[in-house]
């Protein structure tokens, strides 16, 4: 008894590894691109692709790219004059993953506020996972440009007539902490800001308060009637749909006197940009693939792995070996998603059946799902006196020993006259290659309905 549960709890323990590992196994590093558009002069009177201190830092590799702070890489795509509809999101889909409108309508006498279409345009690209830095401009003889962005997106906060013209030039306060200001490329201190158009804030989060300095002093050392100049925020953040606008009341991009972007100003564009690299720098991708040609049928993997027919029963998985369940596991199955002994019919079932709902039917390729060493196992033997025939049908079997791997693969169920080998010798075995056809799905052995209806390839790793 002792030796049978050792045996079972054996063969759970490198099934539940090897159908975890069919997912998580392999790891590779990838590097996806981050998209940055935004409009051109003289929409924007500083278009952001043209800051060279910003933009050759997020050109750098080390800091954008495979082994950079971020994992992904950016591209600059061509700035535009006017949002068209369906130029930001095309049948779903984002085109961009960065925009920087920058100071809307800046240009002075060409003053071209957002249109509502574009406004629209530019919402739901932030609610399908886009960034967005907009900015007003900050004349004081000018309306605000942009309102109609906040009012697409649905929220009162808004741009007012007011402009806060304390200084020509001065700092805000340290930056309250946000998935921005405290970002890979480190805290953001306090940023180099002039005039700035005021804004009545709402549902947005105020995140830097404006001119706590002028020129190193303390704007707290003015008189009160200057000082009341100094107290609206210059910057707003705020997270919508799966996207995130960072907001302010003039670009705090652009160079300030002639000596390039202040280093807090491009730590907090870096770190704005980065929110767009959604994939991790490494992801798992399988050592194993699935044993028949689920892409060219319009699946992923995952889709096709789990489209199962027949569940592994992770608790006994002995139907293969002739071993029996302890009759209180008897008609019940442990399956993956971590219900234990469900009344599912999957009882000592020790591999995964692939049939209708994976898209193979009676005739499908069935190919290696790694490459290997193949021989037949005939389902055929004598028992007394007469030929019987075990319920796995027509069987190929492919052991991986390459690189230590040490493990098999077997594909059962397959139609008559398919297999690549019908040599039972493993000495004997073939060679055979990562996606080569061994075999056809059918409907050999035991299958339930019976006949061509119950086709399926039954798919295990040992």
């Amino acid at each position: 008894m002792g030796h049978f549960f050792r045996l079972s709890f054996r063969l759970y323990i490198l099934f539940l590894f090897v159908f975890l590992s069919l997912f998580f196994s392999s790891k590779v590093t990838l590097a996806s691109t981050i998209r940055i558009g935004g409009f051109d002069s003289p929409r924007n009177d500083f278009p952001f692709n043209d800051e060279d201190s910003i933009v050759s830092n997020l050109e750098d590799p080390s800091k954008f790219g495979i082994g950079g702070v971020v994992s992904c890489g950016v591209e600059f795509k061509p700035f535009v004059q006017e949002i068209a509809p369906g130029s930001l999101v095309s049948n779903g889909v984002r085109t961009l993953d960065v925009f920087i409108a920058g100071s809307v309508g800046y240009e002075y006498p060409e003053y071209r506020a957002l249109s509502t279409a574009e406004a629209v345009e530019l919402a739901l690209f932030v609610e399908k996972g886009g960034i967005v830095y907009i900015s007003d401009t900050n004349y004081v003889d000018e309306s605000p440009s942009v309102n109609t962005f906040f009012e697409a997106l649905g929220v009162v906060d808004r741009f007012s007539p007011d402009v806060d013209y304390l200084s020509f030039l001065g700092e805000s306060y340290q930056p309250i902490e946000t998935r921005v200001t405290k970002g890979p490329f480190g805290l953001v201190g306090n940023l180099t800001h002039g005039d700035f158009r005021v804004f009545s804030v709402s549902s947005f989060t105020p995140v830097a308060k404006g001119f706590e300095t002028i020129g190193g002093i303390i704007t707290m050392a003015l008189g009160e009637s200057e000082a009341d100049f100094g107290e609206n925020y210059v910057l707003h953040e705020m997270a919508y749909g799966d996207g995130y606008i960072s907001v302010s009341g003039m670009p705090l991009y652009i160079p300030f006197l002639g000596s390039g972007a202040d280093e807090d100003n491009v730590k907090y564009f870096l770190n704005l940009v980065s929110l767009a690299c959604k994939a991790p720098s490494s992801v798992f991708v399988p050592f194993l693939d699935l044993p028949w040609d689920y892409q060219g049928k319009g699946m992923t993997f995952s889709q096709a792995a789990l489209s199962i027919n027949s569940y592994f029963d992770h608790e006994y998985p002995l139907l293969s070996i002739g071993m029996s369940e302890p009759i209180s596991a008897q008609g019940s199955a442990t399956i993956y998603k971590g219900l234990f002994r469900t009344s599912l019919d999957y009882s000592s079932h020790d591999g995964y059946d692939y049939g209708k709902s994976a898209q193979t039917k009676e005739g499908t390729p069935v190919l290696a799902a790694a490459s290997g060493c193949a021989y037949y196992k005939d389902p055929k033997y004598q028992c007394g006196d007469k030929t019987c025939a075990r319920a796995y049908g027509n069987a190929v079997l492919i052991n991986h020993d390459g690189a230590g791997e040490g493990f098999q693969t077997r594909y059962y169920h397959l139609q008559d006259g398919s297999m690549i080998t019908t040599n039972t010798d493993p000495a004997q075995c073939v060679q055979v290659t990562k996606g080569q056809q061994i075999g056809k799905v059918g409907h050999t052995g035991n299958v339930s309905p019976t006949g061509e209806a119950g086709s399926h390839i039954h798919f295990m790793v040992i």
